[in-house]
């Protein structure tokens, strides 16, 4: 103390009083300073009068009652210790000790997970009714930049609850939409093997020595095989209607991309709302509503409401959008360092019902695999349904393509690029090196002088196989109708479905084949119009997926921020805690005449250091937003498109090669005419593809 403060103090020479008296330094309400001894008695004035006559009747503190602020609302927590002075108490005697009794209130399941704001220490406290200032802190109306700690709003936290959630509406919604994509990508290779085996059913009974009776026997063959092939056709639509697997795969992408959408519009403006008016910290209660933990008394055995008290107490803040959460609660005097249960069993920020953050891949999947392994099916064995979940799981692990996002050059491909289609065609590229000019000039020449023919009306070309080339089939090497199978197979590779038109007893020339291929009157389907909108409709489905694994990379991404920010607001935490017991905080507090404003002051500046942390938070928080406008841009121009593509291309259709090959001349049967000639038999094939 100063000598004009023990100047001051000292006693008059001359007693006013008979008997002993007590001096007593003239404190404020804005923090006590403790003298560090062992409690005095309690206050007379020299004058004589009565102490309860001019100051706060002093109570012992285990009389006081239980404080509460906000009406009741809000209740003051205390322990054991609360009824000792903090310089007798064991457990309270330092700063250090005190510190813990805060860690502990304000922990969420036992971990520190937001902001504990200790006020008063060793050497001074304070009164409720100034701690509350730090811990109810009011937003400043609109512009909501008033330099706050902690605010206590029940309206703005209810506002940021309720918004709190938009960002797991999308999420969940964008799970739900990426679960049908695996659940549509499942039944599409389901349906293709169901098509390889329908194809292979169909091919063999063609091939069987009661349609080759059938066809010997007939004087228009073209009829028999088409009748023959008709079916296959009518079995390969149906399986993708409405009402089979497929088809309700279909409908239910179709549903979920138009909610996906719906949902984005709605969440999407309430998520800007919630990151823009709630990245602060709220105050947090514990399961008892308890919000301020009275950790000692400092200055006086004064009840912490007494205007004229100084306790060392602590509350609580949170920030929900680092956080994770909408509804909080701090483990309070549940804790175990207060005798409590503890939380640790169950983590309440695993539950559904609180947790704002939904992993949309680990979702899906789950819903996905639900669904696939209920599936009981010949088609589809389990090693195909191994192999296709370790494909998804593989590209959840690149997170980008965690979703199955494709190219769009993936659906124009249809066939004719898959292994040994090269080698179908007659070329040798399958094989590994490139031909010699010499070769090269052998492998366009044809025995018998043909030219691969080019359909004028649609600009369509024959491909020649090697075979083709080189002679009939019957020649040697000869080729049996298991070799025809595997070079159609390949030429159709790896989409198409490979129709056989003729085997090593019969053959057709182009125009019959053609009226199995594309005439109206044929098995597959052609319309240039459809098939190029077919096409370019097909790659907006695409485009969607694209821009949902982009929009779950960034949610990634800004979970990560959100640890990162979390971390660093612990580690604020603890510099701030170890700030406050430093000589420059004790020296600064000490010489402050309004303790309170100060120690406001120093938290704000103190704990708002880590900037760095809150920035890229924040801008973690702009780049979910962009894509999340990008997501909702790109559904809102592309479902119509999908719409149409799944209701308009769900068939079998005639496809083409990158050259515009439409049928393999696989070779001459009958006799050695030129497949464009009417008097020709040749084995072909064309190949038919579904769009889906």
């Amino acid at each position: 103390p100063s000598q004009g403060f023990k100047a001051f103090c000292t006693p008059p020479k001359k007693s006013l009083l008979a008997g002993r008296m007590q001096v007593i330094p003239l404190s404020g309400a804005m923090g006590r300073r403790s003298t560090r001894g062992p409690p005095r008695p309690r206050l007379l004035l020299a004058l004589g009068l009565a102490a309860a006559a001019v100051a706060p009747a002093a109570r012992a503190a285990d009389s006081c009652p239980l404080a509460t602020s906000d009406g009741g609302a809000l209740k003051v927590a205390y322990h054991d210790g609360s009824n000792t002075m903090c310089n007798e108490g064991s457990t309270t005697s330092t700063n250090e000790d005190q510190a813990t009794y805060c860690e502990a209130f304000c922990a969420i399941n036992g971990e520190s997970r937001g902001l504990p704001v200790m006020m008063g220490n060793t050497y001074y406290g304070f009164p409720l009714e100034d701690m509350n200032k730090i811990c109810l802190g009011k937003f400043d109306g609109a512009t909501n930049e008033s330099k706050e700690i902690i605010y206590y709003d029940k309206d703005k936290l209810a506002f940021c609850q309720e918004r709190a959630y938009s960002l797991n509406e999308i999420e969940k919604e964008a799970a739900r939409f990426v679960a049908a994509i695996y659940i549509f990508k499942y039944e599409q290779m389901a349906f293709r093997a169901d098509t390889e085996n329908e194809t292979a059913h169909f091919r063999k009974k063609v091939q069987s020595d009661e349609v080759q009776s059938k066809v010997d026997r007939a004087v228009n063959k073209l009829s028999v095989i088409r009748d023959e092939l008709s079916p296959l056709a009518e079995s390969l639509r149906s399986a993708a209607t409405s009402d089979s697997n497929l088809g309700q795969a279909v409908q239910q992408l179709k549903d979920r991309q138009i909610q996906l959408a719906q949902v984005m519009e709605v969440n999407l403006q309430r998520f800007q709302e919630f990151v823009d008016g709630c990245n602060n910290m709220f105050l947090t209660k514990g399961p008892k509503e308890e919000y301020l933990l009275d950790i000692c008394p400092q200055t006086n055995a004064a009840c912490i409401d007494n205007a004229n008290s100084g306790h060392v107490g602590c509350c609580c803040g949170v920030n929900l959008v680092a956080l994770g959460q909408a509804k909080v609660e701090i483990d309070g005097l549940s804790a175990a360092k207060f005798g409590g249960t503890g939380k640790v069993a169950d983590r309440r920020l695993d539950d559904e019902e609180d947790s704002m953050a939904v992993k949309v891949c680990p979702a899906a999947i789950q819903e996905a695999s639900k669904y696939i392994e209920s599936q009981t099916s010949d088609v589809l064995g389990q090693e195909e349904y191994a192999l296709f979940m370790a494909d998804i799981r593989q590209k959840y692990a690149a997170y980008y393509d965690a979703c199955g996002a494709e190219g769009a050059e993936s659906r124009r491909q249809l066939f004719g690029e898959g292994e040994g289609a090269a080698e179908a065609r007659g070329g040798e590229a399958a094989a590994g090196a490139s031909p010699t000019p010499e070769e090269e000039r052998k492998l366009q020449e044809h025995v018998y002088n043909c030219v691969e023919p080019v359909n004028e009306e649609h600009g369509f070309k024959v491909a020649f196989s090697k075979k083709s080339k080189t002679g009939m089939c019957a020649q040697e090497p000869k080729i049996t109708d298991e070799k025809i199978t595997k070079m159609c197979n390949d030429f159709c590779s790896p989409h198409g479905i490979s129709l056989v038109i003729g085997t090593n007893a019969y053959g057709f020339n182009l125009s019959s084949a053609d009226s199995i291929c594309f005439k109206s009157e044929g098995v597959l389907k052609y319309n240039k119009t459809l098939t190029d909108q077919c096409t370019e409709w097909g790659n907006a489905f695409p485009e969607i997926e694209t821009k949902v694994a982009e929009l779950i990379a960034e949610l990634d991404v800004f979970a990560a921020e959100k640890q990162k920010y979390e971390a660093r607001l612990r580690v604020a935490v603890e510099e701030l805690q170890a700030f406050m017991k430093s000589t420059e905080y004790e020296k600064k507090l000490s010489e402050a005449i309004d303790k309170l404003e100060v120690l406001r002051g120093l938290l704000y500046d103190k704990f708002h250091q880590e900037s760095g942390a809150r920035e890229s938070l924040l801008q973690a928080i702009e780049q979910v937003k962009k894509k999340m406008l990008s997501v909702q841009e790109t559904l809102n121009s592309k479902v119509p498109i999908v719409k149409r593509f799944l209701e308009q291309c769900n068939d079998l259709l005639l496809a083409t090669g990158p050259n515009q090959e439409y049928l393999l001349d696989v070779c001459a049967q009958g006799n050695a005419a030129c497949i464009e000639n009417e008097a020709s038999l040749h084995v072909s094939c064309c190949c038919g593809y579904n769009p889906v």
